[in-house]
């Protein structure tokens, strides 16, 4: 009995009237399970059992004669496999797979033909694993962890544009995450912020910078915007109502009582 990925073998036979070597290499090309890479050494294919037959040629003592023995290969474990190091892949909201590399004796395994690939804990950032289970000529499994790291931050935040003595108005910014959001304003004479309330002080323009905290699946991230405060049109004013005044000879000037809002 040997394993498939065993090194070659050298068999002899032995009869009556000395030893007898296998069949030629070039009499075994079509058997699936081993071949011959020389007239008595074995060099392993496939696993499975075959019948080997040695045939003896008569001499002037001995009649030609005939023998058979039973061949089994069985399938190797593929945990004595090796995977190449799978590099670090990046969350996509999607259950992430990947095409592994498999190499046994320094040859370069099938997928499907070979092994099977599943996987484990492969949507989320962290660390996934990936297993392969022998067929064909293999059996066992071999199970190999991988990175899902957490992906960039996607933000957008549009410029606005407002009129001095608008009414107060909450900022908003649209993400892929789901980390908290903080807002700040540079310029605090055009306008103030609270958690996400927005209160106007002043015409002028400033610049408005959210930030997000990472989350388990997505890095922290920044962006800004343009907060424009256009003057206010001061007809839309209210100016008190004027007193008579008495006249001088001389040009009459007040100080009127002007509101806005």
């Amino acid at each position: 009995m040997k394993f498939l990925g065993e090194a070659e073998q050298t068999y002899s036979v032995t009869s009556n009237f000395g030893t007898v070597s296998l069949p030629p290499a070039d009499s075994l090309n079509d058997i699936d399970v081993f071949s011959l890479s020389s007239p008595s050494k074995v060099r392993i294919k496939n696993q499975g059992t075959t019948t080997v037959t040695v045939s003896q040629a008569a001499d002037s003592n001995y009649n030609s004669a005939s023998a058979t023995m039973t061949l089994t290969v069985n399938p190797a474990d593929i945990a004595n496999s090796t995977i190449a190091a799978i590099a670090d892949q990046t969350y996509t909201g999607s259950a992430i797979t990947v095409s592994p590399t498999v190499t046994f004796n320094s040859t370069t395994l099938s997928e499907t033909i070979d092994y099977t690939v599943s996987f484990t804990n492969n949507i989320n950032a962290g660390t996934a694993s990936l297993t392969i289970t022998g067929t064909g000529n293999f059996t066992g499994s071999k199970t190999v962890p991988f990175n899902i790291v957490q992906a960039a931050t996607t933000i957008t935040f549009n410029d606005i544009t407002k009129t001095y003595g608008d009414s107060d108005f909450n900022l908003t910014a649209t993400s892929s995450s789901t980390g908290a959001l903080t807002y700040t304003i540079a310029d605090a004479s055009v306008a103030t912020v609270t958690g996400s309330t927005t209160t106007i002080v002043g015409a002028g323009t400033t610049t408005v910078t959210v930030s997000q905290a990472a989350d388990s699946n997505y890095n922290s991230a920044t962006a800004t915007m343009t907060l424009t405060v256009n003057p206010a049109d001061i007809a839309n004013s209210t100016i008190a109502a004027i007193a008579d005044q008495t006249y001088t000879g001389s040009a009459i000037t007040v100080s009127p009582t002007v509101t806005f809002n």
